[in-house]
Parts: C-alpha cells; sequence; structure tokens
C-alpha cells in the first residue's frame, strides 16, 4: 500500500488538478477559444513520486470531481475523463518503458518524465483534433491551431514540475509549498494570454474605428485624433 507521504502528495496534486479543470485557462486564437490545463505537469509530478495505480486513480477522481463541480452533461464528463485517462495511461506506458520507475528520481527518470508528458500533451492534442475534426473544423486545423500557445503552456508546466518532483521528494512535507511555481506559472500564464486577447481586441476596434472614419474629411480626423491625444 502506499505510504502516507505518497497519499498526500496525491491529495495535494489532486485538489490542483480539480483547480486547473475547474478555473481553465482561456487561449484565444483568431476567433476561435479555448480551455487549457497544466495537466501534463501535474501528471510528471505524479509519475516520479507515486506509483502508476495511485496516479491514474488521482487522475480519475480529480477530473471526475471537477466536471460534477462545473455541471457538465454526462456525455461531456464521459469524454473529458476517457480523454484524461487514456493520456494517463499510455504516458505512464511510455514512461515506464523509457526506465522512469526508479525507487528515487535521477536524471534518466527526469527525463522519461519529460518524454512521457510529451506524450500526454500529444495524446490529448490529438483527441482534441478529433473532436473539432467530427464537428467540421478538419482535423489538421484543430491539431495545429494554436499548438504553440499550447506548447508553450505544457512545455513551461513541465519545466516548473521537475525540480517542484525533486523538492517534494526530498522533502513530502514540503509539496505544498513546493507546488506554489506551478500555481504562479499559471497566473503568469493566464495574465499574458488575457493580454493577448486585449491587445487583438483594441487593434480590432482600431480597424472598425478606421473603417468607420473613412467618409469624414481629412481634417476632421486629424481633429479628432489630436484633440484624443
Amino acid at each position: 500500500a502506499p505510504s502516507a507521504a505518497k497519499l498526500s502528495t496525491a491529495a495535494v496534486i489532486g485538489l490542483l488538478i480539480v483547480a486547473s479543470w475547474v478555473r481553465p485557462v482561456m487561449i484565444h486564437v483568431h476567433k476561435q477559444s479555448e480551455t487549457a490545463h497544466l495537466d501534463e505537469a501535474f501528471f510528471v509530478i505524479l509519475a516520479l513520486l507515486v506509483p502508476p495505480a495511485l496516479t491514474i486513480l488521482t487522475f480519475a477522481l480529480a477530473t471526475g470531481s471537477a466536471q460534477v463541480l462545473r455541471r457538465r452533461t454526462l456525455v461531456k464528463s464521459l469524454f473529458n475523463s476517457g480523454q484524461v485517462l487514456t493520456s494517463t495511461a499510455l504516458a505512464l506506458l511510455a514512461f515506464g518503458s523509457l526506465g522512469g520507475a526508479s525507487p528515487s528520481p535521477s536524471y534518466p527518470a527526469l527525463g522519461a518524465a519529460a518524454l512521457a508528458g510529451a506524450v500526454y500533451f500529444t495524446v490529448n492534442s490529438l483527441a482534441m483534433a478529433g473532436v473539432l475534426a467530427a464537428t467540421g473544423t478538419g482535423f489538421r486545423r484543430g491539431l495545429f491551431e494554436g499548438l504553440g500557445v499550447r506548447m508553450l503552456l505544457s512545455g513551461g508546466g513541465v519545466a516548473v514540475a521537475l525540480p517542484t518532483a525533486l523538492v517534494a521528494w526530498g522533502h513530502p512535507w514540503l509539496t505544498p509549498i513546493a507546488v506554489t511555481p506551478l500555481v504562479v506559472l499559471r497566473v503568469v500564464l493566464a495574465g499574458h494570454f488575457e493580454a493577448r486577447q486585449d491587445r487583438e481586441r483594441v487593434h480590432g476596434l482600431f480597424e472598425a474605428t478606421l473603417e468607420a472614419n473613412r467618409s469624414m474629411g481629412h481634417d476632421d480626423v486629424v481633429d479628432a485624433i489630436l484633440h484624443s491625444a
């Protein structure tokens, strides 16, 4: 049976998964918007610190609880849970195949965890692209649109998760504090994406204003700009 330290680690990460799903990061790409989570980061921490079965159980309970809290329909809840558990299972398989399972974190284990996080991201992205293709968006467009932004979020999360796992392994009682950088990363990236969206909105308003004022005389436009300045 898992030790108390491993169970407490799983509980802390599980709560973070629930919070991430209840209040996801909103990513805006062109006229589309989608939600993003730090699941890859949470997976890396769990894969390095707790047994595979406990990792799957943590994701299952956390994802299911988040669906209930957000009052998702049964079909959407089953799809989201199935997507997360499939990604988790395949990533754990990759983690074990790469020799990541070891009594203590090491450089090979950290590398295996990072690659397993990439597997999680890939499986999750393919699943979402498949859903968008079924709705008529197109598989290629659904896969590559916004890919850079999602990779930034995922890669940043994994980069922070690796040292977080090392701290939590050496001092399990510091786990609630060790995950603070992940929380800060989430807040910073959310603000970054919101700022990008605000910039696009301002640019759109500027273009609309120019179009609306094309019928005005040149002197009127200059006077209005100088008055505002």
